[in-house]
């Protein structure tokens, strides 16, 4: 606008010819516009401060879940394992068992033949003693007649 003076207008930066009135008024305007910008700056603070609480409230329930998954992973793989090792154990006691049930088999089968041959041999030495015996005794007279052609 007009200064009061009838002299230049009263706008834009200070000037050493503007009237003290003029000087109060750009003074003025520049205070309001200095917090007018400072008023912008807070709210942009603010906004910013906001949205950095939402990023650490999203952040910590992130967190929160995933470490939670990870806690019931763990603990699953946890179970999982003392299952399986269980299995194994349970699978390694019967094969021990199968095992030791094989080789008792096999034990008792090696003697039972032992046994068998055993047997045999003293069949075999009392059927050889019984042909030195029978060999050595004289048979019932036979037919009456000529002696056939084997005979002595």
């Amino acid at each position: 606008g007009e200064s009061l003076a009838g002299g230049p207008p009263c706008a834009g930066p200070v000037r050493h010819m503007d009237s003290a009135e003029c000087v109060a008024k750009k003074a003025m305007a520049q205070a309001m516009q200095a917090e007018h910008d400072a008023q912008a700056v807070d709210e942009g603070i603010g906004r910013h401060s906001k949205d950095n609480t939402k990023f650490d409230r999203w952040e910590d329930k992130t967190h929160s879940a995933l470490s939670s998954e990870m806690h019931d992973g763990f603990s699953q793989l946890k179970k999982m394992l003392r299952r399986n090792g269980r299995r194994v154990n349970s699978q390694d006691r019967q094969i021990m068992v199968g095992d030791a049930t094989a080789v008792d088999k096999a034990s008792k089968f090696a003697m039972r033949e032992a046994k068998d041959m055993a047997q045999v041999s003293q069949r075999i030495s009392r059927m050889e003693q019984q042909a030195k015996i029978i060999s050595m005794m004289k048979g019932p007279a036979g037919p009456a007649g000529p002696r056939g052609p084997r005979g002595q």
